[in-house]
């Protein structure tokens, strides 16, 4: 038997995650310290069927392709270790978009400081943010263009929109 530290079962719908679960040798999952089975209603029984059991606690009346295992289950229900599912997930952005997440850390911490009333703390906080947004800058120059340039590109926009809204335009008649 072995004890996987959080098990992660993943379906179309959405991921849960258990602590403390034993592999059996027979390959089953047990949960609650080894006392009970994790049970798949997409199997031979329904959850009704198997509720009664797992509370009667019969487990040999339970069929084989409801217990959960590792891998792929019967209703497209994966389990998986959750060490093992974190090592799936690949950051496949670019090093600058990367090491900008750093920089958005460093505004809304500074963001965060401020919010809680700390003045002089936010103001360092925002030259230290500040700081390491030249440093981005000047390692990424190609990265810094674009990202001033998609800027200017929304601002542009946005008042482009403004302008030409009836509204801005019922404002200015008259004005001469």
């Amino acid at each position: 038997m072995t004890t996987i530290k959080i098990l992660a079962i993943l379906s179309p719908a959405q991921t849960i995650r258990i602590p403390r679960v034993t592999l059996r040798s027979d390959g089953t999952l047990w949960a609650r310290d080894n006392t009970t089975p994790l049970v798949n209603s997409s199997g031979t029984l329904n959850a009704d069927q198997l509720r009664v059991l797992v509370s009667a606690k019969q487990w040999d009346q339970i069929p084989a392709d409801n217990y959960m295992r590792l891998g792929i289950n019967p209703g497209a229900k994966e389990c998986i270790d959750d060490a093992l599912l974190a090592s799936r997930v690949v950051d496949a952005r670019s090093a600058p978009e990367k090491a900008r997440d750093q920089v958005e850390a460093a505004y809304d911490k500074a963001d965060r400081i401020q919010d809680n009333g700390g003045v002089s703390s936010a103001i360092s906080a925002r030259m230290d943010a500040d700081r390491l947004a030249a440093d981005w800058a000047v390692t990424y120059p190609g990265a810094s263009a674009a990202r001033k340039a998609a800027v200017e590109a929304s601002e542009a926009s946005r008042l482009s929109r403004i302008r030409n809204s009836a509204g801005y335009k019922a404002a200015l008649a008259g004005r001469d």
